[in-house]
């Protein structure tokens, strides 16, 4: 895995169970047939409570579907829930 050019800034994302602490990431993305350098994304270091994922997709520089350079885009996000039995802990 690549990191920044530059010393990477920390960003925090707190949510009302738990947080996030991760730095951003400057990476390749590989797919069959498809290859990108220089793909921003987060890399969590620690998180609490429930899996966590995040993906941009604004219109912002860093967002997924500015990136990925592709038009139009599409994305399918399938409901997702956890059972409340799940025991609770820092990945």
């Amino acid at each position: 895995m690549g990191s920044c050019r530059l010393p990477c800034p920390p960003f925090y994302y707190a949510y009302a169970d738990g947080s996030l602490s991760a730095h951003l990431v400057t990476s390749h993305f590989r797919l069959p047939g498809f290859h990108l350098r220089n793909f921003n994304f987060g890399c969590a270091h620690s998180a609490l409570a429930e899996p966590v994922g995040v993906a941009g997709f604004g219109r912002g520089v860093l967002s997924v579907p500015t990136q990925l350079s592709t038009r139009p885009f599409s994305c399918c996000l399938v409901p997702h829930r956890f059972s409340s039995s799940v025991r609770r802990r820092p990945s």
